[in-house]
């Protein structure tokens, strides 16, 4: 049993590090094989089945997790917002939609968890010519963002934001204007993060090498 959560934290490092999904599918896998029986080894696996177009294998994922008693409700929120952005991947934006809507239910908090699941709603709504929600949806995520340390996030809802407003395209409400001025602000903020991205990869680089100078 132990074997399996050390595999499964192995899985969760791979995530962070921006790894291989194909390696997170094989260090889960390894872990369920052990352990069928914990709904949160299921999350990591989905992720990376999502990242690979394997889009009904993450949807299956999670269906069988769900049905896995107990399931902690941080553990199912994230289990729901994956399968949303697997559904998604498959086109079955009616289903991502209702997905996204239930694992808002279950997180309220303005975190990362939070605007994923946002994401998905805005991606579901688009899919269903929903632009004008899409547009809100949006606005609302943007509203909860703290513009300095969620920059990324902004950036996103801007991207989406420009995609609803392209598929309404209202004359009548000015929305080919709108699209411009966010555009300027979008690749405002994009290069802005860029910039800060670079300042602190040449920070670390030189912190390093002053270590070694230590050493």
């Amino acid at each position: 049993p132990q074997l399996a959560f050390d595999l499964h934290r192995g899985a969760y490092r791979l995530i962070q590090d921006d790894g291989a999904p194909k390696d997170v599918v094989r260090l889960e896998s390894l872990a369920i094989a052990i352990r069928p029986d914990v709904p949160k080894f299921y999350v990591n696996r989905s992720y990376a089945y999502s990242d690979l177009n394997q889009n009904q294998k993450a949807i299956d994922d999670c269906t069988f997790a769900l049905s896995l008693k107990p399931v902690q409700e941080d553990v199912a929120t994230s289990l729901l917002q994956n399968r949303a952005s697997a559904k998604n991947g498959a086109h079955l934006y009616k289903e991502a939609l209702q997905d996204s809507e239930l694992a808002l239910q279950k997180n309220k908090c303005a975190n990362d968890d939070h605007f994923r699941i946002l994401n998905g709603k805005v991606d579901a709504l688009i899919g269903l010519k929903r632009f004008t929600e899409a547009i809100a949806t949006c606005d609302q995520a943007i509203e909860q963002i703290d513009g300095d340390d969620e920059k990324q996030w902004l950036i996103d809802f801007y991207e989406l934001k420009i995609a609803a407003m392209q598929g309404r395209h209202d004359k009548v409400l000015n929305d080919s204007e709108q699209i411009t001025k966010l555009k300027v602000e979008y690749e405002r903020l994009k290069s802005e993060l860029a910039a800060e991205e670079k300042d602190t990869k040449e920070q670390e680089a030189q912190e390093k090498d002053e270590q070694e100078k230590e050493d």
